[in-house]
């Protein structure tokens, strides 16, 4: 009874899955195995009985089903099939394992059409190996040689820096081989280069200026030889020599801040002697020329060099010697110069000058910011003195422009009120120069506010001579020391509120800096 439940039990048993699988390959192999090995029987067992018998067909290609494809293609790379894992578990082979002479085949098929596509890459990745091989060499080839040139570049550079740093710009053999070696076309470019190029140029600037100060030195000494030369026989040499000469010395004695003491005292030495030769001459030449208006010019230009010999050169000078020789000869010039100008401009002459009207036009005249009030207006000028309680002085003045030095004038002033001076040859500042006072109040007021005063100049050589016609006012006849100013304007200074109308203010001009 237990048996039979059991054989009904096992005859109604469903396979499984894997069952069927097993036993569909199963079948599968038999069948492709008899058809292998027996082609005309499987054709013939296909052919109908009852129909003649065909011609002969060529021999079909022996077909395969998908699944022994898949299983020669498994063959083919090796991988076991699932029959062959499942024996391999179980330790004993698998009774289909043996693979028909198709799938054989197949996999051999396989097997020789992977070696020749394995073939194939190999040749390919052997030619690509080789062409990266060769892109890669070149490369590193051309690195190496951009290493090299840019080490030899970087070497050249330090090289010319050292050369350069190896001489001292402030001696003048270096400097000129500093500037011949930078000076070379390739170096040229290597100095430009920002890593030296700022050393390379300060070298280069110091050399220059090292070579310049030596060649302005030789310059200066061969100048000053020559300089030496002239001034030994400077009293014998023309008037064209001496006056080259003292340029000379002038331009020398600029340059000279920077040169030692030694260098200095030969200047001044040469100079010094080229001075009086020139001085000397032409005091000589002014005699030479008789009574004459060149004369006059002659003792204006020697006057002009003195004077300024002794407010520039020797003020504060130690040398008494030197000092006094310019003081007697000055003081020599002026009595013959004085003398001369009397002499020269007589009364005829005087009388045939033009007079120059001041007031025609106000650009005729200099005044100060201090003036309260200055108008010139209908041939009339009005002028108001500084603010009272300033401390200021007004100022004006006519003649500027012509620095007068031997003149007339002839000036009619009215003070309305207040106290003024009038001043006669100012140059930059007037209490240098010669003045006569004009009071309407307090000490000496002999003028009266309100009245018109004619007043007559003449001023001639050292002689100032003053007079008021019409009046009972004394003359004035003053000597210029040879310290006072000797050219310049006429010029007044008005105290505070001091009011002053001018009807008339022209002057002659004799002899001026600008008309010798």
């Amino acid at each position: 009874m237990e048996n039979s439940e059991a054989s009904d039990a096992g005859a109604g048993k469903v396979p499984s899955m894997k069952e069927r699988l097993l036993a569909q390959r199963k079948a599968d192999a038999e069948a492709a195995a008899k058809a292998a090995a027996d082609p005309k029987l499987a054709a013939s067992a296909a052919r109908p009985a009852a129909k003649p018998a065909a011609p002969p067909a060529a021999k079909p290609a022996p077909t395969m089903s998908p699944r022994a494809r898949v299983a020669a293609a498994s063959a083919a790379a090796g991988t076991p099939s699932a029959a062959e894992r499942m024996a391999a578990r179980r330790g004993a082979a698998h009774p289909h394992t043996e693979l028909s002479p198709d799938v054989k085949r197949e996999v051999e098929l396989l097997k020789q059409r992977e070696n020749k596509t394995m073939t194939y890459v190999w040749i390919i990745c052997g030619v690509l190996f080789l062409a990266a091989g060769g892109v890669l060499g070149n490369t590193l080839i051309k690195q190496a040689k951009i290493r090299d040139e840019v080490a030899a570049f970087e070497k050249s550079l330090d090289d010319l820096l050292a050369k350069v740093k190896a001489k001292d710009p402030l001696k003048e053999t270096d400097a000129r081989e500093i500037l011949a070696l930078c000076s070379e076309p390739g170096n040229k470019l290597l100095g430009k280069e920002p890593r030296i190029a700022g050393e390379i140029a300060r070298a280069v600037s110091l050399s220059q200026r090292t070579i310049d100060s030596a060649t302005e030195r030789r310059e200066m000494d061969e100048r000053l030889v020559g300089l030496e030369r002239t001034a030994e026989s400077a009293e014998s040499q023309p008037m064209d020599t001496i006056k080259s000469a003292r340029r000379t010395a002038q331009d020398l004695w600029e340059k000279a801040s920077t040169r030692e003491d030694e260098y200095k005292a030969r200047l001044v030495s040469a100079r010094e002697k080229i001075d009086r030769a020139y001085l000397s001459k032409l005091m000589a030449d002014a005699k030479a020329k008789g009574q004459t208006r060149e004369a006059l010019t002659a003792y204006t230009m020697a006057e002009i060099e003195i004077r300024n010999a002794l407010d520039n050169t020797l003020r504060g000078s130690k040398d008494v010697e030197k000092k006094k020789w310019y003081q007697d000869l000055y003081k020599t010039l002026l009595a013959d110069s004085d003398a001369l100008a009397l002499t020269v401009f007589n009364q005829a002459v005087i009388d045939g000058e033009p007079w120059k009207d001041a007031l025609t036009e106000e650009k005729d005249w200099l005044h100060s910011t201090d003036l309260v009030g200055f108008q010139l207006k209908d041939g009339v000028l009005h002028a108001v003195g500084a603010r009272a309680g300033s401390g200021r002085i007004g100022a004006l003045s006519a003649g500027d422009s012509r620095q007068l030095k031997d003149f007339t004038a002839l000036i009619e002033l009215t003070p309305v009120k207040g106290n003024l001076k009038i001043y006669f040859r100012v140059y930059n500042r007037m209490d240098s120069s010669e003045y006569i006072p004009i009071n309407t109040i307090g000490k000496d007021n002999q003028f009266k506010p309100g009245q018109t005063y004619t007043i007559e100049v003449r001023m001639i050589g050292s002689t100032l001579a003053i007079k008021f016609p019409n009046t009972d006012l004394e003359p004035y006849e003053i000597q210029i020391g040879p310290t006072r100013q000797r050219f310049g304007s006429i010029g007044l200074a008005l105290d505070e509120e001091c009011e002053i109308k001018l009807s008339t203010f022209k002057y002659k001009e004799l002899r001026s800096n600008k008309r010798p």
